[in-house]
């Protein structure tokens, strides 16, 4: 699977934070469920076990890079995305009694807290998931107009033709945007090795939770690439060719609503394990009591970045798994080991994009697991290392027309 576009450039820059200095991280661990607080960009991962005693944690989306997912305001016509936004401060807490992990985010006038709590599907349980409530308290003396969009960058479906399912839809193959008026129970993103057993499980609705008034199936660059809203087609799949193949993910829209001085509003959704079942019957969360909030008409911002595939082209992958196998890929030469040589390979424009694409792939693991390694890194590796991923960012934004 192809991920050289902005994923690339977002772990180019992550690679490069990581060797300067490791971030902070908040960790919330019960039962089959452990919740990590990335400090200082404001994300969080989600990881799952097959049982309370198992080893092997499995991540419910992406968490290579935690900065492909997250949480985005618009505030009377300006967006903020949490984490990213040097409008907002950001502060981490934790709590062993209740188990509570929470990010805060002040600004002049507002102050976001995003607070997750684990729950199960009944008391007797371990707990599966994890209840994320995103509280938004208007600290200024005038209304304002707050609507949040939530993204998150899955993975566990990619493998299979059918990347998603829900209580209404017993597959997903391709973009759908779901409104307020047939809103849904609940999304999954189920495991294409074991799909009974592990994925990521959505609640939407049911309880305590707060309906989305859109949630948007796509691919994950355009839908990262959209200002605010994206506008689906059934005619596109979860490709963008030749950047992003298989690609997909989810946002949920919160449309703004008007928040009164000194009040605020509260939203509120469950992330799980799919094998959480009966939320909601055997397990009774209280919500927080919120000031009653305005709805007003949503923002106008531009509906998406347009697309680089035109809307009425077929899919450029096929729906149906070809009869035979497909040939191989070309072979592509195994990046060097040692940096400088790394950087010399780099440079060369020998090959075709696709090669490149896949060897820089390869190059991005490989500087990933040195910086992993625990092992001392001199001023001149970290020289080298710059130099790379500053030409790895130029080729990936050459391959993405620009971007």
């Amino acid at each position: 699977m192809n991920r050289i576009s902005g994923k690339a450039r977002l772990l180019a820059v992550a690679l490069l934070a990581t060797a300067a200095c490791s971030l902070a991280a908040q960790e919330l661990d019960s039962g089959k469920v452990r919740l990590i607080l990335h400090e200082g960009i404001g994300r969080f991962s989600l990881y799952t076990r097959r049982s309370p005693a198992a080893a092997e944690l499995i991540p419910l989306f992406v968490d290579q890079d935690p900065r492909t997912s997250g949480v985005s305001l618009v505030v009377d016509n300006r967006i903020y995305k949490l984490g990213s936004s040097a409008e907002f401060t950001e502060s981490v807490e934790y709590s062993a009694d209740p188990a509570t992990a929470r990010f805060r985010w002040t600004s002049r006038s507002l102050e976001v807290v995003q607070e997750f709590t684990p729950v199960s599907s009944s008391p007797q349980a371990q707990p599966e998931g994890v209840r994320m409530s995103i509280r938004i308290s208007n600290r200024s003396r005038n209304r304002q107009s707050v609507g949040l969009r939530l993204c998150l960058d899955t993975y566990l479906g990619e493998e299979n033709l059918s990347h998603f399912s829900s209580d209404r839809h017993q597959e997903i193959r391709s973009e759908l945007t779901v409104e307020a008026d047939e809103m849904i129970r609940y999304w999954v993103s189920p495991s294409a090795d074991a799909p009974q057993a592990v994925g990521l499980l959505c609640m939407t609705s049911g309880s305590d939770i707060t309906p989305p008034d859109r949630i948007v199936f796509a691919n994950w660059k355009r839908l990262n690439e959209a200002s605010w809203y994206y506008e689906t087609s059934s005619s596109r799949n979860f490709n963008l060719m030749p950047y992003s193949i298989n690609d997909s993910a989810v946002c949920m829209y919160y449309d703004p609503v008007s928040i009164p001085a000194l009040a605020s509003r509260e939203i509120v959704l469950v992330l799980a394990n799919l094998t959480l079942t009966g939320y909601g019957e055997g397990v009774q969360v209280a919500a927080a009591e919120a000031a009653p909030v305005t709805p007003e008409a949503p923002p106008e911002i531009p509906a998406e970045t347009p697309p680089a595939v035109p809307e009425e082209a077929p899919p450029a992958v096929p729906e149906e798994p070809p009869a035979e196998q497909p040939a191989e890929p070309p072979a592509t030469a195994a990046p060097p080991e040692n940096l400088e040589a790394l950087l010399e390979y780099t440079l060369s424009e020998d090959g075709s994009n696709e090669q490149h694409l896949a060897q820089l792939n390869s190059l991005i693991e490989r500087i990933n697991e040195r910086l992993a390694s625990g092992q001392q890194i001199s001023a001149e590796e970290l020289r080298l290392m710059e130099e790379i991923l500053s030409v790895i960012k130029d080729k990936a934004e050459r391959y993405s027309g620009g971007r």
